[in-house]
């Protein structure tokens, strides 16, 4: 039976190298509990220099975007572009709404300052 699944805390302990995370560096999980929040680990290895793994991440950060962008102008033929009426319903109807909620923001405001003005007044 496996321990995960009967909820019994996890021993693991490799001495291959990573853990399937794709960094470069040896991590050993020694424990992880169930409710165990945080866990500990064995490194026997000196983390990786600063400046190293600010250039790696950057570098494949520039290498992923480039990609994204490359891509981009093949995608654009899936786009569907509202029609001019669709566009101009839509901005109307903004506009209306817009306008029903300065009236109606205005209307408590001047509620709340009537209100105000009445209690100040009464209680001089």
């Amino acid at each position: 039976m496996n321990a995960k699944l009967l909820g019994l805390p996890v021993i693991l302990r490799t001495n291959s190298g990573c853990l399937g995370t794709g960094h470069s560096r040896n991590n050993h999980v020694v424990s992880a509990a169930r409710n165990n929040h945080a866990l500990s680990y064995d490194d026997d290895l000196n983390p990786e220099p600063f400046w190293s793994s600010l250039i790696k991440e950057v570098v494949w950060s520039l290498k992923s975007l480039f990609t994204f962008l490359r891509d981009q102008p093949s995608q654009l033929k899936y786009i569907e572009w509202p029609s001019f009426q669709s566009t101009l319903r839509t901005a109307t109807l903004t506009l209306i709404l817009v306008a029903l909620l300065i009236v109606a923001l205005s209307l408590v405001d001047s509620a709340l300052y009537c209100m105000l003005s009445w209690f100040l007044r009464r209680s001089s």
